[in-house]
């Protein structure tokens, strides 16, 4: 994540009104910047969904997660074609 963004992050996440015990759902989420700025407005009764079409970013969320220290048990991974069956991986998608 770019330090630089974390104003912008920050502001997005305040604007989103974001309470604890929310559940949140990060579309697209790429490394995380957003979900994880989300992650202490939930606390440990929320959950924030990470979703992206990128397996690849997933993994790299999941590190910054663990890496932060951030609890698990608020987190949950979903590659996009799980959290929307429609967008299943096909040959329109490049690996």
């Amino acid at each position: 994540m770019l330090p630089q963004l974390y104003e912008f992050r920050d502001n997005v996440v305040r604007g989103a009104s974001i309470a604890l015990g929310d559940v949140v759902l990060d579309v697209g989420c790429g490394d995380g910047l957003l979900g994880i700025g989300a992650l202490p407005r939930v606390g440990d009764a929320g959950v924030v969904i990470f979703s992206d079409v990128s397996t690849d970013l997933l993994s790299r969320c999941r590190e910054l997660v663990t890496e932060l220290g951030f609890s698990t048990g608020a987190v949950s991974w979903r590659p996009v074609y799980q959290t929307f069956p429609r967008y299943r991986p096909g040959p329109w998608m490049s690996s």
